[in-house]
C-alpha cells in the first residue's frame, strides 16, 4: 500500500486558537464548501510517483458514498475496524464512518492472528476493513482464521475493491446527526514488541 498526503486545505482556516466543536465530516464538509476544488488528498505510490487525487469537494463525495454504503451494513454506533497501512481507502472510510456514526477501530497491520482476534473481540468490532497483504503479512488469511472466534464480526470487507467498499448490502438509513462528544476512534497501542492495549 502506499503513503498519501493530506494537503493543507483538508483543514480549514481557524480565526483564532480557540478550540473549535465540530466532527470529523464537518471538518470535510466544511473544507468541501470553502475551498471545493482545492487538492485535498495525494496518493504517493512505492516508487515515489503521484497517483490518484482527490479535491476537497471530490474526497467528500466519496466519503458521503461510502457513508451511505457503510449504512446499509451498520447502525450508527457500532464500531468497524480498519487494518490496513495508510491509504486512501483509509482516509475514505475515516471521513465515513465519522459521517455514518459508527466508530473506527484502528489495528496495527503487522499485528498477527492473537493480537487482531483480541483487538476485534476487545472492541466489538461489526465489521473488519482490511488489505490482503502488507510486507509479508497475510492479513486476509489470519482474518479468515479468527473470524469464526469472533460472535460480533458480521463481515470482512477488502478495501482495495471498491466494489465491496462500496457495497450497498440491506436497507438504506439516513446519515445520522453526529456531535462533537459522539466517539470518533479506538486506538489500540503496543509499541513494536508489546501486546494491545
Amino acid at each position: 500500500m502506499y503513503p498519501v498526503s493530506l494537503t493543507e486545505s483538508y483543514f480549514p482556516a481557524q480565526q483564532d486558537d480557540a478550540l473549535r466543536e465540530t466532527t470529523i465530516g464537518t471538518v470535510l464538509a466544511d473544507a468541501a464548501a470553502d475551498c471545493p476544488d482545492a487538492e485535498a488528498l495525494v496518493e504517493i505510490r512505492a516508487d515515489g510517483a503521484t497517483g490518484r487525487c482527490w479535491t476537497n469537494a471530490e474526497l467528500r463525495a466519496d466519503a458521503e458514498r461510502l457513508a451511505d454504503s457503510l449504512l446499509t451494513r451498520f447502525a450508527p454506533g457500532e464500531r468497524i475496524a480498519v487494518w490496513s497501512p495508510n491509504s486512501p481507502e483509509w482516509v475514505l472510510l475515516e471521513f465515513a464512518a465519522a459521517m455514518a456514526g459508527l466508530t473506527l477501530v484502528t489495528v496495527n497491520p503487522a499485528y498477527q492472528a492473537k493480537e487482531l482476534a483480541y483487538v476485534l473481540q476487545q472492541s466489538r468490532s461489526a465489521g473488519l476493513f482490511l488489505v490482503r497483504e502488507h510486507r509479508g503479512n497475510p492479513m486476509a488469511v489470519i482474518a479468515e482464521g479468527v473470524r469464526s472466534s469472533l460472535p460480533t464480526l458480521r463481515e470482512v470487507t477488502d478495501m482495495e475493491h471498491d466494489a465491496e467498499l462500496f457495497a450497498m448490502t440491506g436497507a438504506s438509513r439516513s446519515r445520522p446527526v453526529v456531535r462533537p462528544a459522539d466517539p470518533a476512534q479506538v486506538q489500540y497501542t503496543s509499541g513494536t514488541t508489546g501486546f494491545p492495549k
